[in-house]
């Protein structure tokens, strides 16, 4: 995620709360990088594209 709010020169707090509802399908919830680490990489990879495809 850091990567990505480099390049696109945004600040990941602009986008926790999309990623943390695209993840896990709730607005609230253990921190989002607790989250990510929990679900796995893969799994969570999965569940963006489902959201934005």
């Amino acid at each position: 995620m850091h990567d990505f709010t480099v390049m696109e020169n945004i600040k990941t707090n602009q986008i926790i709360h999309a990623m943390r509802v695209a993840v896990t399908g709730e607005s609230f919830g253990l921190g989002l990088f607790d989250t990510l680490a929990i679900i796995g990489k893969a799994a969570c990879l999965k569940r963006i594209e489902r959201t934005l495809g």
